[in-house]
């Protein structure tokens, strides 16, 4: 289902001049953001993520386009789209770093969700990229994106050592033909029971190595021993092969670890959990989430955090991240942790306090 709702033109456009360059201190208590500051850019963006580089504040997201009635399509867009940053105030377009058009229809590439090419075509319920996410490799030297279609199928991009060059899918060859591997399945019933369907049963399916990311926004996470790990949906994690073509190890949903998950673990009454990221900072891993929340009675679509002493868990009962931040994109700035996020149906970058 899909969680963001399109916004018309007219709400990127309530941001005066004077509150591009104030910084404002956050008004509810119940999170941890300590400040934010709006993300200022032409386009309308959903999901923004940022990522810093050598200096540069690089941005992404789900790009919308603006129809002639005036409102925003968020469900086609052209690609992945760039922006950048030394200050965190201007942006400058850098420009499409991978469109739809730009590989022959990415006919020849299979989606990590798929059994069959991936088959990108204009038209239809929805032609968009979302949720981005830049990524730099240290160990393969090299950057990646991670990202959606329209919110299902996983795909990733490699780029060179320049992330403002063109990005390209990976070729379709053996290893992402086959061997065909187990289907994952992440829903099933009311119970949200995880069962991996088995090699050869008659509910498999030939699909391909990293079939069970059949759903979800994605991220990547990389251990300090240069492992990669994807992240999606709502809390799964699962190892990558060293050229990222497949995974390594049977996927582990990190939310699961939650005791009395789902049933007790959510004071807040946490209902379609998406969009997972993890981030480790001084030593303790988080577990990054959106949800739609009830926490006041109402519904909002909350960023909400777990924390645990080991990548894999157990994790801690969710807690208030960022009020009515949507899908987040959490980064280490020097010492500061910030987030991009979404605060009042605006691209926004957000400092934390994940001690409190």
């Amino acid at each position: 289902p899909r969680l963001f709702c399109p916004l018309s033109t007219a709400a990127y456009g309530i941001i005066t001049v004077a509150a591009m360059l104030i910084v404002t201190p956050a008004i509810r208590a119940a999170d941890r953001v300590i400040s934010e500051q709006p993300i200022v850019v032409e386009r309308p963006l959903l999901d923004p993520a940022v990522t810093l580089h050598q200096g540069v504040y690089y941005l992404t997201g789900t790009l919308g386009t603006k129809k002639t009635d005036g409102n925003v399509d968020f469900h086609n867009n052209e690609g992945v789209f760039l922006w950048k940053s030394s200050d965190r105030q201007t942006w400058t377009e850098v420009g499409f770093v991978w469109r739809f058009d730009s590989f022959a229809g990415a006919e020849g590439f299979y989606s990590l969700g798929q059994y069959q090419p991936a088959r990108f075509q204009t038209g239809g319920a929805g032609h968009a990229v979302t949720a981005p996410r830049l990524h730099w490799l240290e160990r393969q030297n090299k950057w990646v994106i991670s990202l959606a279609k329209n919110r299902y199928h996983v795909h990733l991009l490699f780029g060179g050592q320049d992330p403002e060059k063109a990005f390209l899918p990976p070729l379709m060859n053996a290893a992402w033909k086959g061997p065909y591997r187990q289907r994952y399945v992440t829903y099933q019933g009311a119970e949200k029971a995880r069962t991996l369907i088995a090699e050869g049963s008659p509910e498999n399916r030939n699909v391909s190595p990293l079939s069970f990311l059949l759903q979800g926004d994605a991220d990547l996470f990389v251990e300090d021993d240069g492992t990669v790990y994807l992240t999606w949906a709502d809390g799964w994690l699962v190892p990558l092969t060293p050229e990222l073509d497949g995974r390594a190890a049977a996927p582990v949903n990190l939310l699961a670890t939650v005791p009395g998950w789902p049933r007790q673990a959510c004071p807040l009454q946490c209902q379609r959990e998406a969009g997972a990221s993890v981030f480790k900072h001084d030593g303790a891993y988080y577990l990054v989430f959106t949800a739609l929340t009830k926490r006041d009675g109402r519904a909002h679509q909350d960023t909400l955090v777990s924390r645990a002493a080991k990548l894999l868990g157990p994790y801690s009962p969710p807690e208030l991240l960022i009020a009515d931040g949507g899908l987040a994109r959490v980064f280490r700035d020097g010492k500061t942790v910030r987030a991009a996020c979404l605060r009042g149906g605006r691209p926004s970058l957000v400092e934390l306090n994940l001690q409190r």
